[in-house]
């Protein structure tokens, strides 16, 4: 059992599994026993690191050791009867407490962190186990556009192809036809538009070196001159 909420308790199988059934459902399982408080609880299973980079995994593993001390009040291989610091210690210190601890404590090794970063790690390790720890961005393609959808790369791109042989567009023209492309091709709202600083820095990269916001004349010699040493 690694979380109750009301009368809800969420359990994680030595596989990793993490269902959530009522405390009632619980108590009348088959099965079903008290066991005696021990520092020694099993942890969700590291399995699902496997298909990560080695360096992701470790890091992973790293954060479950502070989350698990976090929650429990021990690291998660803490030898049996271990007790906890008197700063860690489930049934004396509230869990916000525990956090702020944690926090206190990586920021003063090196590893700056806030309290609200070390809540939303324990509550990612509640409903996924050591999974929730690794940075899934890892291992990803990095895109040319960071994290903006292509669709929307490829619309802007398009408005300002368009604009090239008009006259001056500003930004806000460009973020407008994007917005136009992208619904004529999608749907309305089928694609999410990012915010404004994120389009920004979409436009300075699509439209490095072609003027596409300044004078049309200047624009059009630049969209018309030959490919080669320029760049």
């Amino acid at each position: 059992m690694i979380a109750v909420a009301g009368t809800a308790v969420r359990l994680a199988a030595s596989s990793g599994v993490v269902t959530e059934m009522s405390l009632a459902q619980l108590l009348m399982s088959e099965g079903f026993e008290m066991a005696v408080a021990s520092s020694r609880l099993p942890v969700p299973s590291s399995a699902p690191l496997d298909v990560l980079p080695g360096a992701a995994a470790a890091e992973a593993l790293w954060w479950e050791r502070h989350i698990v001390e976090v929650l429990r009040g021990v690291p998660p291989q803490a030898p049996a009867g271990t007790r906890p610091k008197p700063e860690d210690d489930p049934a004396v210190v509230s869990l916000t407490r525990r956090e702020q601890v944690k926090a206190a404590e990586l920021t003063a090794a090196g590893r700056p962190v806030t309290a609200s970063a070390i809540a939303k790690r324990r509550r990612r390790y509640e409903a996924r186990g050591v999974a929730g720890m690794a940075d899934h961005r890892t291992g990803k393609p990095a895109s040319p556009h960071g994290q903006v959808d292509p669709a929307v790369a490829e619309a802007m791109q398009q408005a300002i192809t368009e604009a090239e042989q008009e006259s001056s567009r500003t930004a806000t023209y460009l973020f407008w036809r994007t917005g136009q492309i992208l619904e004529a091709a999608h749907g309305p709202g089928v694609v999410e538009v990012p915010s404004q600083r994120s389009l920004y820095r979409l436009l300075d990269k699509l439209s490095a070196g072609q003027h596409t916001t300044g004078s049309a004349r200047t624009g059009r010699s630049l969209a018309d001159r030959p490919d080669g040493p320029f760049g």
